[in-house]
């Protein structure tokens, strides 16, 4: 149930879509480095293109033959990090998608005011992370917390990479908390600042809490839980799709 529609963030996402996951063509924004964009993608294709067809490719055909025809089209996908990429392989069919790890989503307006230094640095950063990802087909916790700790939202980076690779693009982002029925209740923009703001303030989620056990926490965020709706790219008609990561600790 939706109490509040929240506010989304589209433009966003699908400029962080093509410049940073690289996903289509559209045209490059003004404001970044085209020469550097066009060359992070040249390098991104190469990732993803050696993953279809080492991993994605073989695995989505040998997964059909063990999948039940029958499963439900919603799916919870817990301790993989933000790969939407290995949910997709495994549920191709699905039309909501959740998962669950100890990484925050993070802010995705970053995309608005980054500087060209700090796009480069960050771009290479995640790069190296999803190329990580892809040739072990698998995620660490640390490149994981890692990636979030960018200024670009590296959580969301690793689902944009999943579409990419997969024929997807997202349409739009909002964030949002869980109710206690259950429920979600998407947060405004005003919201996201106010929170953001108290958490400066206090100095929430600048640190590992000081009473753990092992160095992996749950990240405490103003930008926690996301979700993206998501279509099969150039095909505006086709019904949207779901995905929502949300941080919590399963320990």
């Amino acid at each position: 149930a939706e109490s509040s529609p929240g506010t989304d963030f589209g433009p966003q996402v699908r400029e962080m879509f093509r410049v940073a996951a690289c996903g289509g063509d559209d045209p490059i924004p003004d404001r970044f480095p085209a020469r550097s964009v066009v060359a992070h993608c040249r390098d991104m294709a190469e990732i993803y293109a050696s993953y279809k067809k080492a991993w994605v490719d073989p695995a989505r055909a040998f997964i059909a033959g063990l999948r039940p025809k029958d499963l439900p089209r919603v799916v919870v996908y817990p301790f993989g990090g933000g790969d939407l990429s290995s949910a997709l392989a495994v549920y191709p069919d699905a039309t909501e998608l959740t998962t669950i790890s100890l990484e925050a989503a993070g802010d995705i307006r970053a995309i608005d005011t980054i500087t060209k230094a700090q796009l480069a640095t960050d771009l290479d950063t995640i790069m190296t992370d999803i190329r990580r990802l892809y040739h072990a087909a698998h995620s660490t916790t640390k490149s994981l917390q890692e990636a979030s700790h960018s200024v670009l939202p590296g959580t969301i980076m690793m689902a944009l990479a999943g579409l990419a690779v997969h024929g997807y693009e997202p349409t739009s982002l909002r964030y949002f908390d869980i109710e206690e029925d259950g429920s979600l209740r998407y947060l405004t923009n005003d919201e996201l600042d106010a929170r953001a703001a108290e958490f400066a303030a206090s100095k929430r989620g600048t640190k590992a809490p000081k009473k753990i056990t092992h160095y992996w926490y749950e990240q405490v965020s103003a930008f926690a839980n996301v979700e993206i709706k998501f279509h099969p790219r150039g095909d505006a008609k086709a019904p949207l799709r779901t995905y929502r990561h949300i941080v919590a600790n399963l320990d």
